[in-house]
């Protein structure tokens, strides 16, 4: 399946809420959790994303009874942080778990760009204490290979919740790491890892356009060279625009 944006496409269809029910909206949504607070603020700064969480709603209160720790509410709050970055930007439209309907595992969101240009976005919270470590990047960027789909462009944001920084070079180094295991042809160590074996982790490595990490003072945006859909310049642009 290719995500595509639908006719309820928060920013086309929803009528733009005022700011009581924008507090009502966030009270009933988010409660006393930890998300009430920023996912407020966000929603009064930005209709787009203040009609985006009218849309889904119902997905995210699903989300939010689900969880069980602190934790939980962080990898939520990283996932509507991008939601609310990537909708500054006029020319993307999103749609949260695009797959769901499919009842399979994939990105958190399938954006279009300019109304054309269909691309994916997984979102993973970092959490403390993380480390540029390049194992425990590659368990990391292992794991959300596996969710990727075949036909699009993928972009990986990491929203870092460290203070220590992650580069470029230790993303490179990462994915690097990974990819030995399949040019070594180490089946077992691949399987280990969730793949079927050294080729299915080599082909899922491709899917991997971008990877996106989210810091206060150290954000990057790291092109994938192995990608079989590279990121076409306006949308490179667009992306550094919304990740800066």
């Amino acid at each position: 399946m290719r995500p595509t944006t639908s006719s309820g496409t928060p920013d086309r269809t929803s009528p733009r809420l005022k700011r009581g029910e924008i507090s009502r909206l966030s009270a009933t949504l988010f409660g006393t959790t930890p998300l009430a607070a920023p996912c407020h603020a966000w929603a009064i700064e930005s209709p787009r994303f203040a009609a985006f969480l009218d849309t889904y709603q119902g997905k995210i209160g699903k989300k939010l009874r689900g969880i069980t720790a602190n934790d939980g509410y962080f990898d939520l709050l990283a996932e509507l942080d991008v939601a609310r970055r990537l909708l500054t930007e006029r020319a993307f439209t999103l749609v949260y778990e695009p797959y769901l309907a499919e009842r399979q595992r994939g990105p958190d969101f399938g954006v279009t760009f300019k109304t054309h240009t269909s691309f994916t976005v997984e979102v993973r919270h970092l959490r403390p204490p993380t480390t540029h470590d390049d194992l425990r990047l590659a368990a990391v960027l292992s794991e959300k290979l596996r969710q990727l789909p075949a036909s699009t462009m993928n972009v990986l944001v990491l929203k870092n919740g460290s203070e220590h920084v992650i580069a470029a070079e230790h993303l490179r180094a990462a994915l690097n790491g990974v990819a030995a295991l399949a040019q070594q042809r180490d089946d077992d160590a691949c399987r280990r890892r969730g793949f079927a074996d050294a080729r299915d982790l080599l082909r899922r490595l491709e899917r991997l356009s971008a990877v996106a990490v989210l810091a206060p003072s150290s954000p990057v945006l790291y092109e994938h060279p192995r990608a079989r859909h590279p990121l076409s310049a306006d949308l490179r642009k667009a992306l550094a625009r919304v990740f800066a």
